[in-house]
């Protein structure tokens, strides 16, 4: 199935790249999308480290509270450094959303018009300077070019200027247990 236009997600993170590089002291973001089904990395490894050392730590037990999580994943590798995990609040989140509604990127059409099919994109680039960004459909092709700025006809609200905005907390307080699951471990 092909998607024309972004998915929620890949709005909210090609609106994140967007954001970063206008922002922050970052010049260029590349983003390569791995081909499904081709690919190995020291994240695949370290993923499955870590799958082993907690099913040998739940033979031993069950594991009550993340805090057992994160010694497991600390002690999971036998050789070389140990992991180093960082544990995050829920003030560690920002609402990506917001964000991708603040900045209104074009995720939709290029600049000569076409359709911009997400699952055939293999690169996209996002640069400090220009209005543009840039996205491949193969590795050995040409950059296709796209305004940041969606053109809105009868917009409610006009987009912001980069600049202008502030991300903004996901979440105003700890994200409570969900009583249904209090409920089961109860009983």
């Amino acid at each position: 199935m092909t998607c024309f236009g972004a998915t929620s997600t890949e709005r909210f993170i090609f609106s994140m790249y967007l954001y970063a590089v206008k922002s922050l002291r970052i010049n260029t973001i590349t983003h390569k999308f791995l081909i499904r089904g081709h690919t190995q990395n020291e994240g695949d490894t370290a993923h499955s480290i870590i799958e082993k050392a907690i099913k040998r730590a739940k033979k031993s037990g069950p594991i009550y509270v993340p805090e057992q999580y994160l010694q497991i994943i600390r002690s999971a590798k036998k050789i070389g450094n140990p992991f180093k995990v960082k544990e995050m609040n829920y003030d560690d989140f920002y609402d990506l959303k917001n964000l991708t509604e603040e900045i209104g990127l074009n995720t939709t059409k290029d600049i000569q018009g076409n359709t911009i099919k997400t699952n055939d994109i293999k690169l996209i680039q996002f640069q400090k300077d220009g209005e543009i960004y840039k996205y491949k459909n193969g590795y050995d092709e040409d950059w296709i070019e796209v305004e940041t700025k969606i053109v809105r006809a009868r917009s409610k609200s006009p987009t912001k200027e980069i600049q202008n905005i502030s991300l903004k907390p996901a979440y105003r307080s700890k994200i409570p247990i969900a009583i249904k699951k209090k409920t089961i471990y109860e009983n």
